[in-house]
């Protein structure tokens, strides 16, 4: 009997997401997209095809059927059942000759042309009787409503999301990740407070449980190399339970990080938004002053959850990699979601480094890695080209670089933890700020300045500035002692590099007891 594999990728999420840029569209748009792709109603939809789901999760599906005519009719009812809520799939089908781990392969090369394909087309909205929708400006407005006390005129599409985020707020276990996190605060014991607890009105009013107000911390993580260990799966079975691993480990990571610094409800309000969380994928908002440690949490527990089953399979461990964004509530949300898929990006290039950057397998490294950034203007840069340009500079021959990041996740943990000693020491901040601006000055000059500066400290202070730089030494090689490249790090070849605006970018942000 001939069978079929179906590969479902969903269309432009970040775009169906965010287009029309409110809290209640994307709290909207998210909730729509978490019940299209929830894996116990898309095995429920591939079963009533008579076919087997191998794997659900991020947008993505992969299914068998045991005829042709079984598989056309589940891809023409899967976006039949996207168009109602105005989003779109690519879906393939490719006749299952060989054996899995080939078949898969070809599959995804058909899916990968199709999308670019389907990239290529435009639709080019054009007449002198429709008026295009003022929230997205991608599709013909249908509808006159109030928005943010102003009437405007919005499609349909925004129409539903409005709709369903305005739902959702009024009863927040109608969100399918929220009610997740619901059943497993209830297998703590700790559900009562969270179950009464109603979400926020809008991202500014998400904005005022940071410490300082008006802030909000954006997590934007992936998991590292998973698609090349789904390639080297040779059995539907393994990518089944591999999928399944990872999504479960990932929820129970998220939600424990969460229960762990967000303890109770701020308010009666829910103090986070759920944005994306399926297969290895994160997209989360939380208070600003808890994103750093949040996310390091994540990246842990992500490691030690997944890790039995990793060594299962002959691996070392799985980790996961992440961005994350420090602004004011106020700017484009999309904007900020890009610039930590950017520095997602970043932090990936740091876990690509150490693994295929190794001279031989007994050096490669699996890490989990993170990027972060503070933004408090409007304008935002890609992130390597920023750096490149204004945090580094060449003096006497030798490269100065005034940043460490990306930082492993051993290092993004020391410099939380330095922030909070510097806090708890009373050490000024005045006196870092002094020290970072003598690191325009070249290494010899900044250390020299640097070295005065610590003269004038006394006792405890003195102490506590050379431990705390000792803290955060470079991963392979050490601070000399007396401090002679303080507060630089030296590196292979001709460069230096320091993590002080690592620890200053953040201070604000880093909570001293928690």
């Amino acid at each position: 009997m001939k069978e079929f594999l179906v590969l479902l990728d969903t269309d432009k999420i970040k775009k169906y997401i965010y287009s029309a840029g409110t809290l209640k569209s994307i709290r909207g748009a998210s909730s729509i997209l978490a019940e299209l792709n929830d894996r116990k109603a898309i095995e429920e939809r591939v079963k009533a095809y008579a076919g087997r789901c191998v794997y659900a999760g991020g947008g993505q599906v992969m299914a068998v059927f045991n005829s042709d005519k079984q598989a056309d009719k589940f891809m023409r009812a899967e976006q039949e059942e996207y168009k109602k809520y105005y989003a779109s799939i690519t879906v393939i089908k490719k006749e299952y000759i060989d054996g899995f781990d080939a078949v898969v392969k070809k599959a995804q090369i058909k899916l990968r042309r199709a999308k670019e394909e389907e990239a290529y087309k435009t639709q080019l909205l054009s007449n002198p009787f429709f008026k295009t929708c003022q929230l997205c400006g991608i599709d013909s407005a249908s509808k006159l409503v109030r928005e943010e006390l102003k009437l405007k005129l919005i499609c349909t599409a925004c129409e539903m999301k409005i709709n369903r985020g305005k739902e959702i707020r009024k009863n927040p276990k109608k969100s399918p990740i929220y009610a997740k996190f619901l059943e497993f605060l209830r297998e703590q014991h700790t559900c009562q407070e969270w179950e009464k607890a109603s979400f926020t009105k809008d991202l500014s009013e998400l904005g005022k449980f940071s410490k300082p107000e008006n802030f909000l911390g954006i997590i934007y993580a992936d998991g590292n190399r998973m698609g090349e260990r789904f390639l080297k799966l040779t059995e539907e079975t393994e990518y089944e339970e591999l999928s399944k691993n990872i999504e479960k480990g990932l929820e129970k990571s998220v939600y424990e990080a969460l229960r762990k610094y967000i303890p109770n409800p701020s308010k009666e309000k829910i103090p986070f938004e759920f944005v994306v969380l399926g297969g290895d994928d994160l997209i989360l908002l939380v208070p600003a002053q808890k994103v750093i440690p949040i996310t390091i949490e994540i990246l842990k527990k992500f490691e030690e959850k997944t890790r039995k089953f990793a060594e299962q399979i002959g691996e070392e461990k799985f980790t996961l990699s992440a961005g994350v964004v420090i602004a004011h509530p106020k700017f484009p949300i999309l904007s900020l979601v890009k610039l930590a898929e950017d520095l997602l990006k970043s932090a990936k290039e740091l876990n690509k480094e150490k693994w295929y950057g190794a001279e031989n397998d007994s050096q490669k490294k699996e890490i989990s890695t993170i990027d972060y950034s503070v933004i408090t203007t409007p304008s935002v840069n890609p992130v390597k080209a920023f750096r490149e340009k204004n945090l580094t500079y060449t003096r006497g021959g030798y490269t100065h670089k005034l940043t460490q990041r990306p930082l492993t996740l051993e290092k993004a943990n020391k410099i939380v933890g330095v922030v909070k000693e510097i806090k708890k020491s009373k050490l000024s901040r005045s006196r870092l700020y002094a020290i970072y601006d003598s690191l325009w000055k070249g290494k010899n000059q900044s250390i020299l300045n640097t070295i005065s500066l610590i003269t004038r400290l006394k006792g405890e202070k003195k102490e506590n500035i050379k431990k705390l730089f000792g803290e955060i030494k470079n991963e392979s090689l050490f601070y000399p002692d007396g401090s002679i490249f303080f507060p630089w790090n030296g590196l292979e070849g001709f460069e230096y590099d320091t993590p002080l605006l690592d620890i200053l970018e953040i201070y604000d942000f880093i909570e001293e007891n928690h």
